[in-house]
């Protein structure tokens, strides 16, 4: 069987590279005895290959594979970046994520919305706007931003004249309400974000305490008192450290009277939560397992030289 030139040319990387098949180097050989063209390239290839070690020829039956190869290392390269990308943002910003996946889902609401998680009410107020997100995991925690040009006097107005039964409206500060609606608490208070200017909010915080059953649990708090109120509701309600406040140590105290959720003593700059007010003294449920673990919870207040509070829980 004799082939052409063209054949044998195309077959010479592969020969010179000793990767073809025993036949065709077989064949190749057979050419190359009676091609003296063919026999004087081959010369050349290999003078190159000695001279340009680590350069392989280009064999064409692997350029497809090479192509498949770097295609596939590519696109994995691709992807594990994006994944280191978007955990560092996690990790070092959740503040800015949080910012960034609000504006890409803000779209028209027709209510804003907000979860006390320690009653488990859902506080629903018909108030329409064009620019608003509601932050919903289904169960504890919902709040709903929102753009408006309104004053916190127009939003008060608008609540109260909804005339909605159990619900008071409190003035906090020039940009923040108090929503008491039966024993939870919200709040209404102006922020300034990118897109967003007001916030939603229930009133709870996730106090970290030791406790054999309970790593964590949600608590009733006061925020609207504590200095940096606005900083611990907008990350995600979580309580981490110490609160500080230029509210005195008997506004917590009146807060507990006003709200009836918890039993609770007062003593020495102490409050004391022992329980919920309408569980049973013995903490155990109808099944006789043990119940409402966390309690009691201490809040402490020490105060400095210049009257500050310090909010301190175990």
């Amino acid at each position: 069987m004799k082939l052409s030139c063209d054949v044998i040319i195309d077959l010479l990387p592969g020969y010179i590279e000793k990767l073809t098949s025993a036949e065709s180097n077989r064949l190749v050989g057979e050419h190359l005895e009676n091609c003296p063209t063919c026999k004087v390239l081959v010369q050349k290839m290999q003078a190159d290959a000695v001279v340009n070690p680590g350069v392989s020829a280009d064999i064409k039956p692997l350029k497809k594979y090479r192509r498949r190869t770097l295609l596939v290392e590519s696109i994995g390269s691709f992807i594990i970046l994006s994944l280191l990308f978007i955990l560092v943002i996690l990790v070092f910003d959740p503040l800015g994520y949080r910012v960034m996946w609000l504006r890409s889902h803000s779209h028209q609401i027709e209510e804003i919305v907000a979860t006390d998680c320690v009653t488990e009410v859902k506080f629903v107020i018909p108030f329409s706007y064009e620019e608003g997100a509601v932050q919903d995991d289904g169960v504890y925690y919902t709040k709903t931003y929102f753009q408006s040009g309104e004053t916190i006097n127009d939003l008060a107005n608008r609540i109260e004249a909804l005339k909605i039964p159990g619900c008071t409206v409190t003035y906090v500060s020039s940009g923040t309400i108090l929503i008491s609606y039966g024993e939870s608490r919200f709040l209404l208070y102006q922020v300034e974000e990118e897109w967003y200017n007001w916030c939603f909010s229930g009133q709870s915080v996730k106090a970290s305490i030791n406790r054999e059953f309970a790593a964590f649990q949600y608590i009733q708090f006061p925020l609207h008192l504590c200095d940096n109120s606005i900083q611990v509701t907008g990350m995600f309600n979580d309580l981490e450290g110490d609160l500080t406040s230029q509210a005195t140590y008997q506004d917590f105290v009146d807060f507990y009277l006003d709200s009836g959720f918890y039993r609770f003593t007062a003593t020495e700059n102490v409050i004391t939560l022992t329980g919920y007010a309408d569980s049973d003294d013995n903490n155990f449920d109808d099944q006789g397992n043990l119940c409402n673990s966390w309690f009691p919870i201490q809040i402490i207040f020490t105060t400095d030289d210049d009257g500050v509070l310090t909010i301190t829980f175990e």
